[in-house]
């Protein structure tokens, strides 16, 4: 390995922190849309009020991508309930 790697290596977690910090502000963003969605009035193509990420329009790339792992966190959490409908998981708000 080069010095240079070698010195990067070293600075590893320092680095990524740094890139997750640039990253918070998509993540915000992405956040805040899935919430958004999922008090409006659902899929059309499901039953009401269950919200499917990809019905998601006007977002950017880089916010839209990190939509299903918000969605995926926000389910483990127990702050939503899932079911698939045509092979496309849909989320809800819990009660």
């Amino acid at each position: 390995m080069s010095a240079k790697a070698e010195e990067i290596m070293t600075e590893k977690e320092k680095l990524v922190g740094k890139a997750l910090d640039k990253d918070q502000k998509p993540f915000d963003l992405a956040f805040d849309l899935v919430l958004n969605q999922l008090e409006e009035e659902g899929c059309s193509e499901s039953e009401e009020g269950w919200f499917c990420p990809e019905t998601i329009e006007g977002a950017g790339h880089l916010i839209t991508e990190r939509v299903p792992l918000i969605l995926e966190v926000l389910y483990e959490e127990d702050y939503l309930e899932r079911k698939v409908n045509l092979g496309v998981p849909h989320y809800r708000l819990k009660e």
